[in-house]
């Protein structure tokens, strides 16, 4: 359930302008913003009503909000410990990796484990001999960047590494300490020791887990034969449940708990099989009847699918991986496949969150690559993909997937002076943790940010807009310093691709411009508020981040260029009118890009020069580019430039080519095809300096409709 009386319905991420008029009830396509690069349509609703704010004394209003935080796309992460680094691959649409940006990126001496957290925001490392864990942030391009005070310390022999569901907590298993360290999780990513850490296990810890539920911990004791279980406090302290430990085989390697938190599987590397077990309400573990069930060589590494009706096994001495049908008691029976062929020595097995793929790494010296990619039938059986080569010594140590994350849906509550918060799941919506949380009085308004990390709400009686950092589990947090002040009557925000914030002020006819800061903060842009039409009502910024568009009640529209700062100036015409009472606008979206990697390149001097690399994939539902016929838009962090349609050609190899100059910058721009919707654009600029851009520069590519953003390294 909603909270009382939530407002009202609009969408993020557009290419088309939509604009709804309240006082007449037809469609209609304008010409007027096609210089601006956007198709534009009028759609109108059946009634007139007054001028809005007329309601402002009723208890209740008769619209709601609905926004959905984007979906990211998903990468693999790989530790080698021949050669002390971890790989990233982005995942294409069949399962194949491809190396992102800045891969291999550097760990401590032997990575033996890899983990990412739920958000998908961070990856931790355990490294074996510096007894310590790295921690790095991902980039939108899936790229890693190491946080502010990584490594953080361990004790000896830092063998594994995982995070709970909530994403408020580490763990890694000390193999010579004989204990397992926790840690809270900063919103940064780092690291910090929870009280009474680290915890005593078994003896020779090596592998740990945490139930879906974040309840419990399971960590398997190589030298002690067994399993210790620990329920998780409020803090994140570990405490040992009844009964525990409880014994396995041989030489337990790796524990693995099903999606529903009812089943445990250990392999047993000296008895070459898989301990099952129920797991009670207190966390205890009852052996399955029937376990345990036989695998190949050395049973190393033990998956379960997201469906919890397969599972996976890595045995490491043959090169293989055992495939196995899970029954309604949890019993194992091995698949008509079993077991599939991987290169030699797999050390780890991954199924990532769609389920329709699985990822095996093994030992780079000893035979043909350190990574092979399955994709996995409907019935659970594996076929093989594709292999990663070509790296000398690598001994891949362990296999980590980023999630696939739902989209999360927010509803502002005029009525309660609240924001509702849900998870979707096949369309139906399921409340967030924590939901709803307080927001100012009467809030007209809720946009997120284009990373899907902040949500903002305008609250119209308390001239203010209220900033929450958006959990793993789609939870909200106020972010520092919210609410922010903005003019009388917001009445509308929104976020612009590169981060801007914008905001209507109804009753002073301007909008607030703001900067969002890395804790989603809001600083006032310079020269803000800007000023509009009468009553704005709604404000929307195109999916290129070039243009504002703001519905004034005075029936006009008005038509800003974004400039580097977010700083909005006026197209020439505006405001347009013709309208009839618009309360509302809005742009549709860009068909996205299916894959999108860049690389980005400065060097200072006279003049300067910067290069752009992306190598895209067009989206399933994208009809095609032709630059011949359609503007090109390149933005780098705070620069943009807009070759215009007609300024390419294209040469006798297909490959299409511009060279010119853009308000004083010289460019060599070409968008090659690679096949199969698949392109590499290449941009050199002369004289231009941006080697003031941060390591990690947001880049947005747009031909035509189709586009894509991500976050390139960038290299001086």
């Amino acid at each position: 359930m909603t909270g009382y009386a939530p407002k009202r319905v609009v969408f993020k991420g557009w290419s088309n302008l939509s604009l709804f008029n309240s006082a007449f009830s037809k469609m209609k396509f304008l010409d007027l913003f096609r210089p601006f690069g956007l198709r534009t349509t009028i759609a109108s609703s059946l009634q007139e009503v007054m001028r809005p704010g007329w309601f402002k004394a009723l208890s209740l209003v008769t619209s709601f909000i609905v926004l959905a935080a984007p979906l990211r796309a998903q990468f693999v992460y790989v530790t080698t410990y021949g050669n002390n680094t971890v790989l990233a691959y982005s995942i294409g649409s069949n399962g194949a990796l491809t190396p992102v940006p800045g891969s291999p990126v550097a760990t401590g001496n032997l990575p033996q484990s890899v983990t990412v957290d739920p958000s998908g925001r961070f990856a931790y490392v355990a490294n074996w001999y510096d007894n310590n864990v790295s921690a790095y942030s991902i980039g939108s391009n899936g790229a890693l960047t190491p946080v502010s005070g990584s490594p953080f310390k361990a004790v000896g022999g830092a063998i594994s590494v995982t995070v709970d569901p909530t994403g408020r907590f580490a763990y890694v298993a000390n193999y010579y300490g004989n204990t397992v360290s926790g840690y809270r999780i900063g919103s940064n990513g780092a690291l910090t020791a929870i009280p009474g850490s680290p915890f005593a296990t078994g003896v020779s810890p090596g592998s740990v887990t945490v139930d879906p539920k974040a309840k419990f911990a399971y960590v398997v004791n190589i030298g002690g034969n067994n399993v210790y279980a620990y329920s998780i406090g409020s803090n994140g302290a570990l405490t040992s449940v009844p009964g525990s430990p409880f014994a396995t085989g041989n030489q337990p390697e790796s524990v693995a708990v099903d999606p529903s938190g009812q089943l445990a599987y250990v392999g047993n590397l000296v008895d070459n099989n898989v301990s099952a077990f129920s797991i009670g309400s207190n966390g205890a573990l009852t052996p399955i009847s029937g376990s345990p069930f036989a695998t190949g060589n050395e049973p190393v590494s033990v998956t379960v699918d997201p469906t919890g009706r397969f599972a996976y096994v890595a045995n490491y001495n043959n090169n293989t991986v055992s495939t196995y049908s899970i029954g309604s008691n949890g019993a194992l029976t091995p698949l008509s496949g079993s077991p599939v062929a991987t290169g030699a020595g797999p050390h780890s097995v991954k199924v990532d969150p769609s389920g329709r793929f699985a990822y095996v790494g093994g030992d780079g010296q000893r035979g043909n690559g350190i990574a092979w990619a399955y994709s996995i039938g409907s019935d659970g059986n594996l076929t093989s993909i594709a292999s990663v080569n070509g790296i000398v010594n690598a001994q891949a140590s362990s296999v980590a997937i980023t999630p696939l994350l739902p989209p999360f849906v927010y509803a502002a509550n005029s009525g309660n002076n609240t924001l509702s918060a849900f998870r979707t799941d096949n369309g139906a919506l399921t409340p967030a943790p924590g939901s709803p949380v307080a927001t100012g009085s009467l809030p007209e308004s809720v946009t997120v940010d284009p990373s899907g990390r902040f949500a903002y709400v305008a609250n119209f009686w308390d001239n203010t807009v209220s900033g929450y950092s958006i959990g793993s589990n789609g939870a909200l947090a106020p972010v520092p310093g919210s609410p922010f002040a903005t003019g009388n009557e917001p009445k509308s925000v929104t976020v612009s691709p590169t981060g801007f914030v914008y905001v209507a002020d109804q009753q002073d006819n301007t909008v607030s411009a703001y900067t969002g800061g890395l804790t989603g903060a809001l600083i006032p842009v310079v020269g803000s508020p800007f000023a509009t039409g009468y009553s704005p009502l709604s404000v929307t910024v195109d999916p290129t981040g070039s243009f504002a568009y703001v519905a004034n009640y005075d029936s006009s529209i008005s038509v800003y260029t974004i400039g580097s700062t977010g700083a909005l100036t006026s197209v020439p015409g505006s405001p347009f009118t013709g309208f009839n009472y618009p309360v509302s606008v809005a742009a549709s979206p860009l068909v996205p890009f299916a894959v999108s990697t860049t690389n980005f390149e400065t060097e200072a001097g006279t003049p300067a020069t910067f290069t752009l690399s992306d190598s895209f994939t067009l989206g399933k539902n994208s009809t095609g580019i032709n630059p011949l016929t359609e503007q090109v838009i390149l933005r780098i962090g705070w620069f943009a430039v807009t070759i215009p349609a007609g300024n390419f050609t294209q040469m006798t190899n297909g490959t299409f080519s511009f060279v010119g100059t853009i308000n004083k910058v010289t460019y060599n721009v070409t968008i090659a095809p690679l096949g199969n919707n698949t392109f590499k654009l290449t941009a050199n600029g002369t004289g231009k300096d941006l080697t003031k851009l941060g390591k990690q520069v947001p880049v947005l590519l747009a031909i035509g409709f189709n586009g894509g953003s991500s976050t390139a390294p960038h290299k001086q």
